[in-house]
């Protein structure tokens, strides 16, 4: 997968708070803060509030992931790799969430269709 491999040369960090590499709320992490050098400097209230809005079970995560946010080191401070790879990664995200949400619209669509369908 492209948007993991991108996020191992530089901000590796998303891959081990998130156990969905292709969820929506990793993806809008990205493109928020597209390294953990912008991550680190939000305040914890906003992250807190960004992991909750969602609602759910990442939630329960929370206070972890914040804690895990302010203990992360970066794995490079290059700023020539992290720009290149943050680009990629906002790039990549971006994508990855569009399509989810079509699949989302058609999938709403699809069981809408099914419930009319006389033998459903």
């Amino acid at each position: 997968n492209r948007i993991i491999n991108t996020l191992k040369q530089y901000y590796p960090q998303p891959l081990e708070w998130f156990s969905h590499r292709g969820s929506l709320l990793l993806c809008e992490l990205i493109i928020r803060w597209p390294s953990l050098q912008q991550l680190k400097r939000a305040r914890r209230d906003t992250i807190r509030n960004f992991l909750n809005a969602k609602g759910g079970r990442a939630m329960a995560l929370t206070e972890q992931r914040v804690a895990s946010i302010d203990n992360a080191i970066p794995l490079t401070t290059d700023p020539s790799v992290i720009e290149a790879n943050a680009l990629m990664a906002t790039a990549l995200a971006t994508q990855i969430k569009v399509v989810s949400e079509i699949i989302k619209t058609y999938d709403e669509r699809i069981e809408a269709l099914f419930d009319t369908l006389p033998d459903a």
